[in-house]
């Protein structure tokens, strides 16, 4: 997602841009109707993830605000040329290795597109891929964080 200014939402996140759909949107994301979306979207295998785990995007999504700062998020993607410039010098002069981690079968933001993007405007070292969708489970970040290590 580092070409900011073409850059266009997928189509999961685009309801979150509008005033009245946005929160209607966020009200019907409950710990009732979130793990159906999480199977769908989230991960490959959902029944690798407990009932709490699954539940707790939810409350991080909402937090104390009803999920206010989420919304204002989506509604405020800065795609001008200036901030790509900014994203972009500051990734290529990074005095550490950079790292990404993606979530391969992710079918929104694709792997086969964004890895080459992120791979040709960046000095990227270290593509590490998930095998998962969206979410990352907790088994696999301990891998991860070997992995970001090394």
């Amino acid at each position: 997602m580092i070409d900011i200014q073409n850059f266009k939402k997928p189509l999961a996140m685009r309801p979150f841009e509008k005033k009245v759909l946005g929160e209607a949107e966020l009200i019907s994301i409950t710990h009732a109707t979130w793990p159906i979306l999480f199977s769908q979207m989230g991960v490959n295998a959902s029944s690798c993830s407990s009932s709490a785990e699954i539940k707790a995007y939810v409350d991080l999504l909402k937090r104390e605000d009803e999920g206010k700062a989420f919304l204002q998020l989506m509604r405020n993607f800065n795609q001008t040329e200036e901030f790509q410039n900014l994203v972009q010098t500051a990734l290529k002069n990074a005095d550490y290795p950079i790292r990404a981690v993606w979530g391969e079968d992710d079918p929104a933001l694709t792997y086969d597109h964004f890895s080459i993007e992120l791979e040709e405007l960046t000095d990227t070292r270290k593509l590490i891929c998930s095998h998962q969708n969206i979410f990352c489970r907790k088994r696999f970040m301990r891998k991860l964080q070997q992995k970001l290590i090394t």
